[in-house]
């Protein structure tokens, strides 16, 4: 039951959007993707691989964009 609540608790943080991503990057993700399931043994959702990439990205952007003044 613990772990039902950690999910409600998780989606109820979340917004849900419809993106469009190039097929590229698309394919970058599932590699990623498939890399983390093969390395974690783990479910790994394509949404928490976006989640990740982004806030690494961010936080990258943020110190770039410090620099840049």
């Amino acid at each position: 039951m613990k772990n039902t609540n950690q999910r409600v608790q998780k989606k109820n943080n979340a917004n849900r959007l419809s993106i469009m991503l190039d097929k590229a990057n698309t394919s970058n993700l599932r590699n990623i993707q498939a890399n983390l399931i093969k390395t974690t043994r783990k479910n790994i959702s394509f949404s928490f691989v976006i989640n990740q990439v982004v806030k690494i990205g961010i936080k990258q952007f943020k110190k770039w964009e410090a620099g840049s003044h």
